[in-house]
């Protein structure tokens, strides 16, 4: 009786390993996916910063002093740490767009689609700017 006793207890010793070990795949995946789209969204935000200060050079060397706008554009788009590449940095009217190409954190996961690239795209045209709303706005 003493051996059946502790077979059983075997077994669930080792039903409690699996059932860890499954749930632990989850969990990072959970974890990882959280992490991955987190910063996606934080190279969105770059991306529109680097076209944000594009456009305030742009307003600043119109003139004809020169090309600078694209240097301060093209260094907020290096801020992008896993992007693929340069960034492209065109004039639209009278403001800035910028193309960024940028590879997934985590490949294995393939949130950014098949190629786990995605393409980021912000142009800011100052003065067009949409209303800011919220509590912060004076």
């Amino acid at each position: 009786m003493r051996e059946d006793f502790g077979t059983s207890r075997g077994r669930q010793s080792g039903q409690a390993v699996v059932e860890f070990a499954l749930m632990i795949i989850v969990i990072m995946i959970v974890t990882l996916s959280y992490m991955s789209i987190t910063f996606l969204g934080t190279q969105g935000y770059l991306t529109k910063f680097a076209s944000y200060t594009g456009a305030r050079g742009y307003l600043a060397y119109s003139n004809g002093f020169g090309d600078g706008w694209r240097d301060g554009a093209r260094q907020n788009s290096e801020l992008i740490i896993n992007r693929v590449g340069q960034a492209d940095i065109q004039r639209v009217g009278g403001g800035v767009k910028v193309k960024i190409l940028v590879q997934e954190l985590f490949p294995v996961l393939r949130i950014y689609g098949p190629g786990g690239v995605m393409e980021l795209e912000a142009t800011t045209k100052l003065g067009e700017e949409d209303p800011m709303d919220g509590d912060n706005v004076l």
